[in-house]
C-alpha cells in the first residue's frame, strides 16, 4: 500500500512558481499626464512640466466638511488649532460625564 501511495505522489506534478515581476526602476515617478518616467531629483515632469503629484493638489480634490465648522481643508492653521482644541475639550467633558454617571 505504501508503494502505491509513493507512486501516486510522483505522478502528481508540483505547481510551478510564478515568475517574479521585473524589478521596478528605482528613483522614478510616472507623470500622470504624459506617462514620462522622471527621477525623484526633479519636481516637475521633464516632458510636459506637470508637478510631482500635481493631480492631488488640485482644488476640490479633497474636502473634509464638518457641520458648523465648514471645510477643514480651507481653514487657516489658527482655525484648525481652535477646532482641534474645541474637539479635545468636548471629548474630555463627555468622558467626565460618562465616568460620573457610571460611578
Amino acid at each position: 500500500m505504501a508503494a502505491v501511495a509513493a507512486g501516486t505522489r510522483s505522478a502528481v506534478a508540483a505547481p510551478e512558481a510564478p515568475e517574479p515581476a521585473p524589478p521596478a526602476e528605482d528613483g522614478c515617478w510616472p507623470c500622470p499626464a504624459c506617462a514620462t518616467r522622471n527621477t525623484f531629483a526633479v519636481d516637475a515632469c521633464t516632458a510636459c512640466g506637470l508637478g510631482f503629484l500635481a493631480d492631488l493638489r488640485t482644488a476640490g480634490a479633497r474636502s473634509l466638511v464638518l457641520p458648523g465648522v465648514g471645510d477643514l481643508t480651507r481653514l487657516s492653521r489658527r482655525a484648525l488649532l481652535a477646532a482641534a482644541c474645541a474637539f479635545a475639550v468636548v471629548v474630555v467633558l463627555l468622558t467626565a460625564v460618562v465616568a460620573y454617571l457610571l460611578s
